[in-house]
């Protein structure tokens, strides 16, 4: 089931989230097939980038609508498995909200999960199969 809608964040301008909410655990996918699947609506949409504090709230607001215990992929990766983190929309990377130091030998893609109400990051693999949160702004 696709969750389509327009939420508010004056901090954000106008935000535009689309969520693939996965009904079967098998239906879900891996990071990169997440991207494949964002660029398909169109509209300049993309793995959501998270920028700053309040984009990051409203994001974590708009997960816990519909789930509240799976990992939820965002775009973020570490393209060149170097630890220099990149935003897949091409927006400058700052700092993040990690949970801790993103860390692992294959964890180069990033997620937020629910042990700390969808607001951190982790590292993890980029093959796991997950829910994915997609973003594109007018």
């Amino acid at each position: 089931m696709d969750r389509r809608e327009e939420v508010e964040c004056s901090a954000c301008s106008m935000l535009r989230l689309r969520v693939k909410q996965v009904l079967h655990p098998g239906s879900q996918i891996g990071c990169m097939d997440g991207r494949l699947e964002c660029q398909s609506y169109g509209n300049g949409t993309h793995l959501a980038s998270i920028l700053n504090a309040k984009e990051a709230s409203v994001i974590a607001k708009y997960i816990s609508g519909f789930q509240r215990n799976q990992p939820v992929w965002i775009g973020l990766r570490d393209l060149q498995k170097n630890q220099r983190w990149q935003w897949i929309d091409g927006t400058t990377y700052v700092n993040g909200s990690w949970a801790g130091q993103p860390q692992g030998e294959n964890k180069h893609c990033a997620e937020v999960n629910h042990r700390n109400r969808f607001l951190t990051w982790n590292s993890n693999e980029c093959s796991l199969r997950q829910h994915f949160l997609c973003k594109y702004q007018p």
